[in-house]
């Protein structure tokens, strides 16, 4: 489980369940397991997390299980960068030790950031 505080102090956990993968591949149109087998969507995903605030918001929000506004009015640039860093932990973090397919991520995603 990945965390970041907010500007106000306030502690956030980021843990990405089987659950949150089905709500942001739903309402965000990123499944994290095609990420995960084919470069081209990962590359989107990771451009979409690092590049629009929204979409990084979006996918906090399902996590936590509230609206984007509520993480967003507690954000400044440093805990926008700090939950991005949590967040990308978190993706990465989704897939089990053991699966063949956690290492070249985590490689190519610490490269591409």
């Amino acid at each position: 489980m990945r965390k970041y505080k907010d500007r106000k102090g306030v502690e956030h956990s980021v843990e990405i369940t089987l659950l949150h993968r089905r709500q942001i591949r739903e309402r965000l149109e990123i499944d994290l397991v095609q990420c995960a087998h084919e470069r081209e969507a990962l590359e989107h995903m990771l451009n979409e997390v690092s590049t629009d605030d929204l979409c990084q918001w979006e996918m906090l929000a399902i996590i936590e299980g509230t609206t984007a506004e509520a993480p967003m009015d507690a954000a400044d640039g440093e805990t926008a960068v700090a939950a991005n860093e949590a967040l990308i932990e978190a993706i990465i973090d989704f897939f089990p030790e053991r699966s063949p397919l956690k290492a070249p991520l985590r490689e190519y995603i610490r490269k591409a950031i």
